[in-house]
């Protein structure tokens, strides 16, 4: 049978409490900020506001997400997030809730929505990608079908 013993002294013990509290902090961090891809196409399942100033900003995310649009929006408009929200726009949030997007911390904000009409979409469906933004950030976007009976959906799937 062998028996180890060791001693642990006070110094010790602070550096290795200090090196385990670093190691905490690192991964928090780490773990908390996307990386710089997400940043700039907003990246499902990382923060994905992202500062959209001007309308070549707004055609870049969307060609980054693999849309050819026309460089010009076909419909721009102010839209009122409202303060409740009803079932319709209830499964709205789900969409934009898993692309990252948080729609309810702008209830009864004024948002500016761009409309793009979509050149590359399969089955030559006439489709409109349309970005909610707020303060040059965009807070929303869907994709959307023309047609009667058409669809609405996330942007990226």
């Amino acid at each position: 049978m062998m028996v180890v013993s060791f001693r642990l002294r006070r110094g010790n013990l602070l550096i290795a409490a200090g090196c385990l509290l670093l190691l905490v902090v690192g991964a928090l961090v780490w773990w908390r900020v996307p990386p710089p891809a997400a940043q700039a196409f907003g990246v499902f399942g990382n923060k994905a506001e992202v500062k959209m100033p001007a309308n070549e900003d707004r055609v870049a995310y969307l060609q980054g997400m693999g849309w050819e649009v026309d460089p010009e929006p076909v419909g721009e408009m102010e839209v009122i997030i409202p303060q409740e929200f009803d079932s319709v726009y209830t499964g709205y949030c789900l969409i934009q809730e898993a692309q990252g997007f948080r729609l309810e911390k702008y209830r009864g904000q004024t948002a500016t929505k761009y409309t793009y009409q979509v050149n590359n979409y399969p089955d030559d469906a006439e489709v409109l990608v349309n970005l909610v933004v707020y303060k040059d950030k965009v807070i929303a976007a869907d994709l959307c079908s023309a047609q009667l009976g058409g669809f609405i959906k996330p942007i990226k799937e």
